[in-house]
């Protein structure tokens, strides 16, 4: 390495713009940002959103109605404030990134279970159970619920 660090024109902006707005020395610290795995991504997309979904009585097979979900978990679970046109507004973080992605399907995780019930232990929610279905299952069997009910791990719980 030459002691060069490349970036985007939008980054170097940022950076010449801060040193403009601070004289003196300024700090900056640089992270890895670890690109996020297709499995997390799968797990997140393919069981525990269509489970909350499932749960709530609607189509967990419409791509439509995944993303809606998938949007108001966001707003729900990492909530961004900013102030747009004058006005605070609230959205959904991005789950772009290894880490972020994590935190936010540990945050579904727990979702899952103060909404309906459903335990972390439970084979419903166990990503290696969800691993064994896409590995092995997946190609016969076209929804993970579906699959759950014939193996006869997912049950109905009531809601007080």
């Amino acid at each position: 390495m030459d002691g060069r660090i490349e970036m985007s024109e939008f980054h170097k902006g940022k950076v010449r713009q801060a040193l403009r707005d601070n004289q003196g020395p300024i700090r900056a610290e640089i992270h890895t940002l670890l690109p996020e795995s297709r499995k997390q991504r799968a797990y997140l997309m393919g069981c525990l959103i269509p489970l909350i979904v499932y749960f709530d009585g609607n189509d967990y097979t419409d791509g439509e109605t995944l993303e809606r979900y998938f949007e108001f978990l966001k707003m729900e679970l990492a909530p961004e404030v900013m102030r747009v046109g004058g006005k605070i507004r609230t959205f959904g973080q991005s789950t772009k990134g290894s880490k972020r992605l994590n935190t936010f399907i540990e945050k579904v995780q727990e979702y899952l279970q103060e909404q309906y019930g459903l335990e972390y232990s439970s084979k419903a929610i166990n990503p290696d159970e969800y691993k064994k279905f896409s590995d092995e299952i997946y190609p016969f069997q076209t929804e993970y619920r579906d699959y759950l009910h014939y193996c006869d791990k997912l049950k109905w719980i009531k809601r007080p």
